[in-house]
């Protein structure tokens, strides 16, 4: 449990261990037209590059925080969790596991087998597919189609 490290996945992901998958779904987002080489994945990471960030780098940093050294010192290492295979990481405040994850009285056991993660893992794009600009907005989840 990631507890209250992070407040939304961008201050999470992507990561040094953990790249945005070049076929990444995302609710809301059509592959980009021009540019990025036609994968969704290869868009995001050149909004990051173009924010000044490293595409391994997340979007954002932590600002509600007592201490934001330490914070992103924290997510730093969270980050190795994060990107284990055998690691379902959740966060407080992560909206995107909700009609995913089975809650309370519920067991997690097995969140492998059900694909937990991979489900969850990238869905808080959604949420910057506005900032792509040349990605349709309609809805549904389409790849990449360069794959």
């Amino acid at each position: 449990m990631g507890g209250d490290l992070c407040h939304h996945a961008s201050q999470l992901r992507p990561s040094p261990d953990l790249h945005i998958p070049p076929n990444v779904r995302v609710e809301g987002a059509l592959r980009p037209r021009g540019g990025g080489g036609g994968c969704l994945g290869a868009a995001f990471e050149q909004l990051n590059i173009k924010r000044g960030r490293r595409k391994d780098q997340p979007f954002f940093d932590p600002v509600l925080a007592e201490d934001v050294p330490s914070a992103m010192e924290t997510i730093a290492k969270a980050q190795k969790a994060d990107a284990d295979a055998d690691v379902l990481f959740v966060f407080a405040h992560d909206a995107t596991i909700a009609g995913v994850v089975d809650f309370f009285p519920k067991t997690a056991n097995e969140w492998k087998k059900k694909g937990w993660a991979e489900k969850v893992r990238w869905e808080f794009l959604r949420d910057l597919v506005p900032a792509l600009g040349d990605v349709g907005k309609k809805g549904g989840k389409v790849g990449c189609g360069c794959h």
